[in-house]
């Protein structure tokens, strides 16, 4: 008896899984953002790792094998389409919403350029956050981050976590922004405190990406200035300045990027507005509290019966103040994204917001409009984000041109 083609597939999955062969699975399914399906190891054992590209949002989710396995049964049973690439060979399975599914095995056919792949990648879900930060002992060790040998110091897990994440999400928008060894960009760190951030992207530019990258750190306080000075020093780091001054009357050249991380209320706007006006190519923002929004916030029905709870408007406030931040963001030429930049259980205040030059005409018009339309619906007047629809200037001189569309 035929076996029906789903079930082929999924059977040269699960052999896939066993026999160690497995490299990629790439998931379109009906209505749905491209998936892709790693295989990775974790301390209570392997699981496959769904990552979700989205619009404006990448998200990860991991199952145990066969639970996995479910899932894409699951995501599949709608149509959609499904490629699997294994040392092995590749698999292809075809599911049309009304009609027969089709299964197809490819030979393996290495890209033009690149070598064939006759073994299966590495498992540690951490490999790519250890490739980030490789070579980083003498800044981490001199910021007390680590002793001598590289291993942590009591109590900074967490933030060693969140450079971490920070160097691999740099290093991911950096190529967004077609950003290659060589090129010449300047970078500021607004607010950047103790310097942690500041030297994660000097070090991931310069010396994991090669990019001739000239980084200035901003702080309003002139005793850390003076610290993370200490430190570039020690280390002999090149082309990484520290500056006294605020984010909105600071001094600053033309940008290719700006970072504010966790810039406390309207800064994060300064910091926006700053950007654009700066023609940076990547605005990152990781926003920190919210009392504009808070403050102005009207009882628009059909919310009110609910924002009477304090608690509830102090959430939406915020829900609100960085979704309109992200529409701003979007009026002013962006193509905005947002993800969490360390998980919840470290700090509430985990969004990241980046945008990178280049969104369509149509697209700015229509952020704009729906910017004002929920602002009006809010009862919501002038607030600081509204900067960012004035602020405009031309692209750097030193940022190339995008890599084409795919």
């Amino acid at each position: 008896m035929t076996r029906d083609p789903t079930s082929l597939f999924l059977d040269r999955l699960r052999q896939s899984v066993q026999d160690d062969s497995f490299i990629l699975l790439r998931l379109r399914a009906a209505d749905t953002p491209l998936t892709e399906v790693r295989l990775i190891e974790l301390k209570s054992g392997r699981v496959l790792s769904f990552t979700n590209h989205e619009a404006r949002q990448t998200t990860t989710k991991n199952f145990p094998i066969e639970e996995g396995i479910v899932e894409i049964t699951r995501l599949l049973a709608r149509g959609g389409s499904a490629w699997l690439e294994s040392t092995a060979g590749n698999f292809q399975l075809i599911v049309p919403e009304n009609g027969r599914a089709r299964f197809v095995g490819h030979k393996r056919i290495a890209p033009a350029g690149k070598p064939e792949k006759t073994t299966s990648p590495a498992r540690q879900h951490n490999r790519e956050k250890q490739s980030r930060l490789a070579g980083a002992n003498d800044w981490l060790s001199a910021l007390d981050l680590v002793d001598a040998n590289g291993t942590p110091r009591s109590g900074r897990g967490d933030k060693l976590r969140q450079i971490e994440r920070y160097a691999d999400l740099l290093a991911h928008f950096a190529a967004d922004c077609g950003w290659k060894a060589g090129d010449k960009i300047a970078l500021a760190d607004m607010g950047c405190g103790k310097g942690y951030l500041t030297f994660a992207a000097w070090h991931v530019l310069r010396r994991a990406l090669k990019i001739d990258a000239e980084i200035t750190g901003l702080e309003a306080q002139p005793a850390l200035v003076a610290a993370c000075e200490e430190t570039a020093r020690k280390i002999g780091a090149e082309k990484i300045f520290f500056r006294a001054g605020k984010i909105e009357a600071a001094d600053l050249p033309p940008l290719d990027a700006l970072i504010a991380l966790h810039a406390c209320n309207d800064a994060t706007d300064a910091a926006l507005a700053r950007g654009v006006a700066l023609g940076a190519k990547l605005i990152v923002v990781a926003p920190c509290c919210h009392k504009d929004v808070r403050r102005a916030l009207g009882a628009p029905e059909p919310l009110a019966p609910l924002l009477e709870h304090g608690i509830f408007k102090e959430r939406f406030a915020e829900w609100l103040t960085d979704g309109l931040r992200v529409l701003a963001l979007e009026a002013a030429g962006y193509r905005v994204t947002t993800s969490e930049f360390v998980a919840a259980e470290h700090t509430p205040k985990n969004l990241l917001i980046a945008g990178v030059r280049g969104n369509s005409d149509d697209r700015r018009r229509a952020a704009a409009a729906q910017l004002a339309a929920i602002k009006s619906w809010a009862g919501l007047g002038p607030l600081p984000l509204d900067a960012l629809l004035n602020a405009s200037a031309p692209p750097p001189v030193n940022s190339p041109a995008p890599p084409p569309a795919p």
